[in-house]
Parts: structure tokens; sequence; C-alpha cells
């Protein structure tokens, strides 16, 4: 379990609100290069944002099994559902110019029928103990904790991209420890008991809010299901450089399509 999967990303458009263009100067004549395909590749002030396309599923009764060998009789939401982790990306890269991304978001929607997510990492954090990089306890049932610090972990990991990881525990209701790194600590995420689901950064004082985010939600499903199917989206809300006092303007991507084998 020591391959870990590639972190595959997607270029995706910036689109300005419907209160009109905010983030282009009057005397700027150019938004950037389209791509031959229709404009996937236009920047906003110089501003990308990708989104991930090649989703990573991870059976958390698997996972259980290979930390603790034997199920209990009590866990018996494996039995009625499964459990599944799905890691989701974000990222944003400054290809030119000198405008602020001041906060980053993405969002997921599944079908109601299939999906309902128990838990999501990061989880809603400012600037506590949640700092460059994030620790959570992985529940038998999905659920997010505070690390224990007399948890017993095992030498086995499980790679999920974009370097975050899952160490295994031997503990009975514990599956194992997640660990990832984080553009800010400033995070809101929403979504525990549905089927959509969101996060949202804001930059943590002088920190450039650029580069890849992994987020991770867990997720029940009816048995047997093989693959998800999903929508997602970024937003962002970017500064440009020639207002320097209060101007942001917020930008969205054009929903991508996804699909995320279950094996």
């Amino acid at each position: 379990m020591s391959d870990e999967p590639v972190l595959s990303m997607q270029l995706m458009a910036l689109e300005q609100g419907q209160f009109g263009d905010l983030y282009r100067s009057p005397h700027d004549k150019s938004f950037g290069p389209k791509s031959a395909g229709g404009g996937a590749a236009v920047a906003a002030s110089g501003v990308e944002v990708r989104l991930g396309n090649r989703p990573v599923a991870r059976n958390l009764g698997r996972l259980y099994e290979l930390g603790h060998k034997q199920m209990p009789n009590g866990l018996a939401v494996f039995d009625a559902y499964e459990l599944w982790l799905i890691t989701h990306a974000v990222s944003a890269i400054r290809k030119g110019g000198s405008a602020t991304v001041r906060a980053l978001g993405y969002e997921a929607v599944f079908d109601e029928r299939e999906v309902c997510t128990i838990d999501l990492l990061p989880p809603t954090r400012f600037r506590t103990w949640l700092q460059a990089s994030a620790e959570l306890d992985l529940g038998a049932e999905g659920n997010l904790e505070l690390p224990d610090q007399a948890l017993t972990l095992l030498p086995l990991e499980t790679l999920l991209g974009g370097g975050a990881r899952l160490r295994l525990s031997s503990a009975v209701n514990v599956i194992g420890r997640f660990s990832c790194n984080l553009l800010s600590p400033v995070v809101t995420a929403v979504g525990c008991q549905q089927s959509r689901c969101e996060w949202w950064f804001e930059p943590d004082g002088d920190k450039p809010l650029l580069g890849d985010q992994l987020m991770v939600q867990t997720v029940l499903v009816h048995p047997g299901t093989d693959v998800l199917r999903f929508k997602t989206r970024g937003h962002a809300l970017i500064k440009p450089a020639f207002y320097t006092l209060f101007v942001s303007t917020p930008l969205k991507t054009k929903w991508l399509d996804v699909e995320c084998n279950l094996e």
C-alpha cells in the first residue's frame, strides 16, 4: 500500500459574477490566452484554478480489517451500508501578474439517493490547533475526531495522493490517523448528513493561498455500488493588484462531471 495515487488535476475557466467584470483593469487589454478547446485555459488576473478529475476511493471496511483482522459484532454499519473515503482536490496557481487569492473554495454534489456524507477533512477550524498540517483520528463508523495521543498506531499506511495519508491503528473503534497538508488553517467545511459538500479556505496572515489542497469526504453508499458520479466546481475570491483598498471579485468555474470507481 506504499504506491501513492497520482494527483490528477484539470484546468478550469474562471467566470465573473453577475455584477460584472471587476477583476479587469480598464487599462488591461488581455485576459490571458484561450485554449483551442474553447476557453478551458482562461486565467483571471494571471490566476488559474484546477480541480481534481481522478478521485481516489478507499473502502473503510477493508482498511479496518487490515489493522484489526476481524470485524467486531458491534459495527453493524458495515453490513447495512458501505463506508468509503472519497478524495477531492483543488488548486490555485499564479502564472503572472500580482493578484492575490483572498479565498479558495470547492464544492461537490452527489445524487442524494446514492450518498450521505458522514464527515469532512479538513473540518471547520479557525487558527486553533489546526496548523500547516492536519491530523485527525478516523473512527470505525467514518467519524473524525481530535488525535488521541494514547492511540496505538501500526507501521501500515495507505496513501491518498497529494501528501495525504492514513496510518492504520489496532484500536477497536478506530481505523487510523489522517494527516494532510493545508493551504491555510482557516477552513470552513459544510455538508455532513447531506449529499453536497463544500470547503472554503481563507489565508492565514500573509501566507499565499496558492498550491494544491486535498480534501477527504467519508460517505455512506448502498452495498454493491461500483461507481459514483458527481459534479464539482471551484471558487476563488481574487483581488487584483491595481485595486489597493477594498475590491475583491468572486469567481467560479463551470461544473466538472467526475466519476469515481469503487473497487
